[in-house]
């Protein structure tokens, strides 16, 4: 039996690589401190703001710094809820 695979790296399907890359990165780095690795950092760093967590409530300021959006972090977390 031959098996042939039918895809084709030179057409985009949706999210690039360096996007899902940066996503699997952020992803790891939830998991590094413990986290749920199924979240991003971005989105633990919005529900650390909205729970006004005294030192955890700051990060999202550099992660927002990072992509350059003010309600990057917010945005994350209000996509997964």
């Amino acid at each position: 039996m031959r098996i042939t695979i039918k895809a084709d790296p030179s057409k985009s399907r949706g999210k690039s690589y360096c996007w899902n890359l940066a996503e699997a990165m952020s992803q790891g780095l939830a998991s590094v401190f413990g986290l749920n690795a199924n979240l991003t950092f971005s989105a633990y760093c919005g529900y650390w703001k909205q729970e006004n967590r005294p030192i955890k409530g700051k990060f999202y300021k550099f992660i927002n710094f990072l992509f350059q959006d003010k309600y990057h972090c917010q945005n994350a977390w209000k996509n997964l809820t």
